[in-house]
């Protein structure tokens, strides 16, 4: 599974890139995300407003394991 990394790029004031959340489908996840900013009244943002970054992930600590290191 490919995870991405999501940061909103501030072109206002110039802030560096803030993260926004991962997630296996950046598409889905703006068309949610603008459906909660429309119905709190705000505008839709855009996928120019976002940077996306492929992302993997480690897990080490898993609860099951019968690892001995």
């Amino acid at each position: 599974m490919k995870l991405y990394n999501i940061f909103y790029i501030d072109t206002t004031y110039g802030d560096k890139p803030s993260y926004e959340c991962t997630t296996d489908n950046p598409t889905r996840w703006l068309l949610d995300h603008n459906k909660d900013r429309v119905a709190d009244g705000n505008e839709p943002e855009y996928v120019d407003d976002f940077e996306v970054v492929e992302t993997t992930l480690l897990i080490y600590n898993k609860e099951s394991s019968n690892e001995v290191i």
